[in-house]
């Protein structure tokens, strides 16, 4: 013999109350695997039993494919409950004229949903009623393709606010997350909050120390010509020291020295500062003491900085 007892669940009263009182707003709350989806086809199936226009009903998900399950599982209850025997007659047609007429029910995602308003009133909202939404893959593209262009045309224009940008010591193309960001949420308002101008005239004197221990380790050694990364970064951080009056501006000295930031700048191949083992060993020592610069000292001294602009 089989028993086919339904074993009561806790949350029995909650669930028929979804059901059943149609006419109430619900807010349902429950873990994954819990039947949410199923009580939401049983209270459509409801509404429409009873005689809701299918054109009065919208079911919104937050992804496609949680649409396209709930579709499917709501065309299944339909067509099973439009042949149940305990329904009446009335309810039996109605279940019936809604699965034939599915498509006029709206069942997608809430981008779906608001496509599908904005296109009933296109001409009030000023929009083309062909338009079409994008998707997160072409949204994204967009996004970058419009700061590009921003970029572009800023540095062609000599543009006024591209120019306050580095004056701030801030390198444009590294804002290029902020604006994703911004993008990303629109309606959010951010709050840049007001931090201190940090001094860098410590952090200035610590790297000019760096850079002539670091030339007169090569000088020791005979060196000449810049050759591996860390060699073309000191070079280049002197000429920039020179060109922009000692770094006697925090702006300036934030956009030069933000080379050393990049770990790849700080690359070193030990045969290119000496041929000997007690210079490869100093050359070791050397890439050492500017590691521990950068991660005590200078990133430290860039958070507060990019704090406060």
């Amino acid at each position: 013999m089989t028993y086919n007892t339904r074993i009561p669940l806790s949350d029995d009263v909650a669930r028929t109350a979804v059901r059943q009182n149609l006419d109430t707003t619900m807010l349902v709350r429950a873990g994954a695997g819990s039947g949410k989806t199923t009580l939401m086809v049983d209270r459509l199936i409801a509404y429409v039993a009873r005689g809701t226009p299918i054109e009065q009903i919208a079911a919104v998900t937050f992804t496609r494919k949680a649409a396209n399950e709930l579709r499917q599982r709501l065309e299944n209850g339909l067509e099973m409950q439009s042949r149940h025997d305990e329904r009446s007659l009335e309810e039996r047609e109605h279940l019936q004229f809604a699965l034939r007429n599915r498509e006029r029910m709206f069942i997608g995602t809430i981008h779906a949903f608001c496509g599908r308003v904005l296109r009933e009133h296109a001409l009030d909202a000023g929009l083309p009623p062909a338009f079409v939404e994008l998707d997160e893959i072409e949204n994204k593209a967009l996004r970058g393709h419009a700061w590009r262009t921003f970029l572009e045309h800023s540095t062609r224009g000599e543009s006024r606010l591209l120019s306050d940008i580095n004056t701030l010591g801030i390198d444009p193309v590294s804002l290029a997350s902020a604006f994703e960001l911004r993008e990303q949420f629109r309606d959010v308002q951010f709050s840049a909050g007001l931090h201190a101008r940090p001094p860098h005239a410590k952090v200035r004197d610590a790297l000019l120390q760096l850079l002539e221990n670091g030339v007169a380790l090569q000088a020791n050694e005979g060196i000449t010509e810049a050759r591996d990364p860390l060699q073309k970064t000191l070079s280049r951080l002197w000429r920039r020291y020179r060109t922009h009056d000692h770094w006697s501006g925090d702006a300036q000295f934030a956009l030069d020295a933000a080379t050393l930031l990049a770990k790849s700048s700080r690359d070193i191949t030990q045969k290119h500062w000496a041929g000997s083992a007690a210079g490869k060993k100093n050359a070791r020592t050397y890439k050492e003491s500017v590691e521990e610069f950068v991660e005590q000292t200078l990133t430290l001294w860039y958070e507060s900085w990019w704090a406060h602009v």
